[in-house]
C-alpha cells in the first residue's frame, strides 16, 4: 500500500470547505442584494408613480390656516387657502403696477404655476 498524503488530503478537505463557505456566503449575500434591489424597484418606482400626484393635490389643496400663517407676514396674504392662489396672490403684490397687465396672459400664469409646482417637486423628494 502506497504511502497515504495526509497533508495533501487535509488541505485539500479545508481547500472544499472553504469553497462550500465563499459559496454559501455568496448566496446569502445575493438574497439579499436582490430582496434590497427589489424593496429599492418598488419604492423609487411609488416615487414617481405618485409625484406627480401628490404635488398637484398639495398645491391645489385647500389649507384653511395658510392665510392665518402667510398673514403673519403679509396682510393681503390672510385671505388665502390654498398654495397656488397664494403665489399667484404674492407674485401680483411683488410686480409694479406698470407690469401688472402682463400677469394676465396664459403663458404667464402657466409659468408660474410650473415654477410653484416645480419648486413643490423638489421639496417632496428632499421629504420623501
Amino acid at each position: 500500500m502506497e504511502q497515504m498524503d495526509f497533508s495533501l488530503y487535509i488541505t485539500i478537505f479545508f481547500a472544499v470547505l472553504f469553497g462550500f463557505a465563499v459559496l454559501l456566503g455568496f448566496i446569502r449575500g445575493l438574497k439579499k442584494s436582490i430582496y434590497w434591489l427589489i424593496v429599492m424597484i418598488i419604492y423609487f418606482g411609488l416615487f414617481f408613480l405618485t409625484l406627480d400626484i401628490v404635488v398637484k393635490a398639495i398645491y391645489t389643496v385647500n389649507i384653511p390656516k395658510l392665510g392665518d400663517i402667510l398673514g403673519s407676514f403679509n396682510q393681503e396674504l390672510s385671505g388665502v387657502t390654498t398654495i397656488k392662489t397664494a403665489l399667484e396672490t404674492y407674485i401680483k403684490l411683488q410686480v409694479p403696477d406698470e407690469y401688472a397687465s402682463i400677469l394676465a396672459r396664459d403663458h404667464v400664469k402657466d409659468l408660474i404655476n410650473s415654477v410653484g409646482l416645480f419648486v413643490l417637486k423638489i421639496a417632496y423628494t428632499v421629504l420623501y
